[in-house]
């Protein structure tokens, strides 16, 4: 054998994640949209699309959730024709259902998760007993006299019910999980790795009424929340600004988006935009400067290094730009980096809008079981 075919095979074998193993069915209950994502490695460390779907619904996502028999009824026929395999699945918890709360305890704590359900047993309505809770650790370094940890908190009887309806549809749950563990999972392959010191990423997953901020370091999570900051209330906005209709307004945001190039064949359109909402994005910003102080303390000062935005907003040409030349971070294309690293082998999907961004949490739980540690 070859020095080079040495190197290839030892590389191979090292690779953090199975190899010609197709994974689960990622499903994520989104607010307009069920989205649905299953992944198969490939040779190169990337990943091909085995299946992708988005199955869209009515009113809203809170009333669905109640209604088992609709959402099992969305679920069969609207992922049955898509090339999904396997009956494995690994859902997110959809936020409707989840409270996300930060604890602070003694670093020295013998239990952490027996301190942290202790801490919670105050802040809940009724018993802990009638809950489920995890958590991700944020600091545990015990060089600090306080850990930090974000606890994940929901009713159990939500949780069952939710079980019961993939269930109900033939799945084998393999487990639960929460959006910001399944972004912090996506973005450790394309750019964080298992190195616990790697740069800084700040995530906006934008929706359609609000959005999800978090601050991922590594493979830990700093900080999410939610930030009163969406879709829809900018496109609310334009509409009456301009005097048209919403959906008038997301054809001109999707088509012209918020470009800011100044050279001569500047589009009119995404000018008369970006001045309508410039406002908006610095109001976000104030937001975000909160959070990178906070940042800046959990990371020793290390700078965040990178901006993904992520949902229907980063549909919009030029967002994403906006959103890191407000916080001064270095350009990227996370659109762009994604669609690089997750392949979908068949011709009609190419595009890069078929996938993503908001389907960002489907896949992140997609590549649960793919991948380790995370």
């Amino acid at each position: 054998m070859s020095a080079l075919a040495q190197v290839l095979n030892t590389a191979i074998a090292r690779r953090p994640w199975k190899r010609k193993v197709i994974g689960p069915i990622g499903i994520d209950v989104g607010s307009d949209a069920i989205h649905a994502c299953q992944l198969k490695p490939q040779d190169d460390r990337r990943f091909a699309i085995a299946a992708r779907a988005a199955v869209p619904f009515s009113g809203l996502r809170s009333a669905l959730l109640e209604s088992p028999l609709r959402l099992r009824k969305l679920l069969r026929d609207g992922l049955r024709r898509h090339g999904f395999t396997g009956r494995r699945v690994v859902a997110a918890m959809p936020s409707d259902f989840v409270k996300f709360t930060p604890i602070t305890f003694r670093a020295d704590e013998s239990s952490t998760a027996q301190t942290i359900l202790k801490m919670l047993s105050s802040r809940v309505d009724g018993d802990i007993g009638d809950y489920v809770v995890d958590y991700l650790p944020v600091r545990t370094n015990t060089e600090h006299e306080e850990g930090l940890a974000l606890a994940a908190v929901a009713r159990r009887q939500d949780v069952l019910q939710f079980l019961d309806a993939l269930g109900g549809c033939g799945y084998e749950v393999e487990a639960l999980d929460i959006g910001p563990a399944a972004i912090r999972r996506l973005l450790s392959v394309l750019y964080t790795g298992d190195d616990e010191e790697a740069e800084t990423i700040l995530v906006l997953n934008a929706g359609l009424e609000r959005s999800y901020l978090s601050v991922i370091s590594g493979r830990r999570l700093l900080f999410d929340q939610p930030v009163e900051f969406g879709e829809q209330g900018l496109l609310a906005h334009v509409a009456r600004v301009l005097d048209i209709s919403e959906e008038a307004s997301r054809d001109l945001a999707v088509r012209h988006g918020l470009k800011t190039n100044e050279a001569g064949d500047a589009d009119e359109v995404a000018s008369t935009l970006l001045e309508i909402l410039k406002h908006d994005f610095v109001s976000l910003v104030d937001e975000i400067n909160r959070v990178l102080i906070f940042t800046a303390g959990e990371t020793r000062g290390r700078p965040v290094g990178r901006v993904c935005l992520l949902g229907s907003i980063a549909r919009w040409p030029g967002a994403e730009a906006l959103l890191r030349e407000l916080i001064d971070v270095p350009n990227s294309d996370t659109q762009r980096e994604i669609a690089d690293f997750f392949i979908d082998e068949r011709p009609k999907d190419k595009a890069v809008g078929d996938l993503f961004p908001e389907m960002a949490v489907a896949s992140g739980l997609a590549l649960r079981g793919l991948i380790e540690h995370v």
